[in-house]
């Protein structure tokens, strides 16, 4: 399996109520052949906050990102989406996130979840 690996690799889960801050977690995983620079968007931004939203991973190697949901009022029809972009870097350039190559890398990937909300 080649590209970028997400644990869990389905969707993201907070449960209620959602009166408190929570958090999850993801393990992004480089099974690329050579390294990746990576970002990450969501749908909704204010209602999370996230420790990396940005980075670059070596052969092999993977992050733990944590994302927190802030306490809310949970409405029928909030359709919330994690997206990872990420970009192959060449053997010779340097491993830190650069948003500019990755902005205008000839190829752009992703890979997304949906927040799934368990009441």
């Amino acid at each position: 399996m080649t590209g970028l690996q997400l644990e869990p690799g389905k969707r993201v889960s907070f449960n209620a109520p959602f009166l408190a801050k929570q958090k999850t977690a993801i393990r992004l995983t480089n099974k690329e052949n050579w390294p990746i620079m990576y970002r990450i968007s969501l749908t909704s931004p204010k209602r999370y906050n996230i420790d990396k939203m940005n980075g670059t991973l070596a052969v092999e190697a993977s992050t733990l990102v944590v994302i927190y949901l802030n306490a809310l009022k949970f409405r029928e029809g909030m359709r919330d989406v994690i997206t990872i972009e990420y970009c192959r870097i060449p053997q010779d350039y340097s491993l830190k996130f650069d948003e500019k190559f990755l902005s205008e890398s000839d190829v752009v990937l992703r890979r997304t979840l949906p927040v799934h909300f368990n009441l």
